[in-house]
């Protein structure tokens, strides 16, 4: 008798025994797009009955992850699994990683790429959102003052250097996020958006790609090969 393969805990975490109730699926590469979905999610007033997200908690988990979704209570009703990335500075090898998600799942459901900041950019979700931010908007000019220094400093051993468009921007919009919201430390930003308000209408048009995202998964034909 065939087994079913074992979780990731990754997906344990994440699973929490919850049958999936959508057919349209949304697995996310980290915590914090998918936490900027299920946020513009609700706005939208939908619920896990439209779509389901998924944060795969790490790049390192995403196509075990996908697999996983298959075998949870539910999972044999997907019909549409779309993917959010991150590009990265390697494109090749995100290209990779995304036919080796067409082969593994491929055959199973539908399936959808969405790599941020775009499908022939480098980078991440925070370069997507730096790109957004104005160059008059509070923190700009420190964050870029602090870039510049850390990059022109020598004395940094080269573990802690930020030699990628994603770990200059990631680095960059922690900067900003922390002097944009001084009076509490915000760790993540998807996090800091479903706290504060003023910061999700600060950045609403930053997410229009994201919410682009959920209007095509959405708007998908599920009866479509």
């Amino acid at each position: 008798m065939a087994h079913a393969p074992k979780l990731s805990k990754a997906s344990q975490s994440t699973l929490k025994n919850r049958p999936l109730e959508s057919p349209r699926v949304i697995v996310c590469e980290g915590a914090d797009e998918a936490d900027i979905l299920s946020l513009l999610r609700d706005e939208l007033g939908l619920t896990e009955a439209d779509v389901e997200i998924v944060d795969a908690k790490g790049r390192q988990h995403l196509l075990l992850c996908c697999d996983d979704q298959f075998y949870r209570s539910g999972g044999s009703d997907i019909r549409l699994m779309a993917v959010v990335l991150d590009s990265e500075d390697d494109l090749a090898q995100t290209q990779a990683l995304v036919a080796s998600l067409r082969a593994k799942v491929g055959e199973r459901a539908r399936l959808q790429f969405f790599q941020l900041p775009g499908h022939d950019q480098a980078g991440a979700l925070e370069t997507l959102i730096r790109a957004a931010i104005p160059a008059d908007s509070p923190g700009h000019a420190c964050a870029t003052q602090w870039a510049q220094c850390v990059q022109a400093d020598p004395g940094i051993p080269p573990p802690y250097q930020k030699t990628t468009q994603a770990q200059r921007d990631k680095a960059w919009l922690q900067v900003w996020l922390t002097h944009r919201t001084r009076d509490t430390a915000y760790s993540r930003i998807g996090y800091a958006l479903g706290k504060n308000a003023d910061l999700r209408d600060e950045l609403k048009a930053a997410l229009d790609p994201l919410r682009q995202v959920l209007s095509d998964v959405l708007g998908a034909n599920l009866n479509s090969p």
